[in-house]
């Protein structure tokens, strides 16, 4: 797994930080969206996240990863 660039000891960027929340944001909307089309089950939390985790990683392996020039332009911190 690659590191990213706070694992690295860099500080991301502003466009990396932006890109992360948007990420996770998109993850968060995509799982609830499978939590409710499950049926609202409980207790499956972890694994909504997780669905919805491989499924944008899945349309991201399709993109090309941005560069904002900071030297972090790897897929996982930048989302289109």
């Amino acid at each position: 797994m690659q590191k990213t660039s706070t694992e690295l000891g860099r500080v991301p960027c502003i466009i990396c930080q932006e890109n992360a929340e948007n990420r996770r944001k998109k993850i968060s909307d995509r799982a609830y969206q499978i939590f409710l089309e499950k049926g609202s089950p409980m207790g499956r939390t972890t694994q909504n996240w997780y669905e919805a985790e491989v499924e944008l990683s899945l349309v991201e392996e399709h993109c090309h990863p941005m560069s904002c020039g900071c030297g972090c332009s790897t897929a996982l911190e930048h989302v289109h």
